[in-house]
């Protein structure tokens, strides 16, 4: 830095903006295949009684390179939502998939 001051490149700010919304766009496609080949469920509970969700997570599970801690947690549930994958897969998924994936890489090395 010259005189202790950031340099004022206008480009840099407009390749920052594109090179962001590009991005954005690449993970809308994604999620857009995504919540096509997915399935979900939403399950409602109609009644006097309100259910309670419990989740325990038990200590030292490690997921890649992180190790989380154990807890308890529990809230009054009226509705969930369950979600899975659907047993076939729509035509032009792949390239939609690849596309989508081709396009955030490509932009993010731009």
């Amino acid at each position: 830095y010259k005189d202790k001051r950031i340099p004022s490149n206008p480009g840099w700010f407009s390749l920052t903006v594109t090179g962001t919304t590009f991005i954005v766009i690449g993970m809308a496609l994604s999620v857009q295949v995504i919540d096509g080949i997915s399935q979900e469920r939403r399950l409602v509970f109609y009644g006097t009684d309100k259910p309670r969700m419990f989740w325990l997570q038990p200590a030292g599970r490690r997921i890649g390179d992180q190790e989380f801690d154990g807890f308890a947690y529990n809230q009054i549930k009226t509705d969930y939502i369950t979600s899975w994958k659907s047993s076939g897969l729509k035509s032009g998924c792949y390239r939609r998939v690849w596309f989508a994936v081709a396009f955030s890489i490509g932009v993010w090395v731009m």
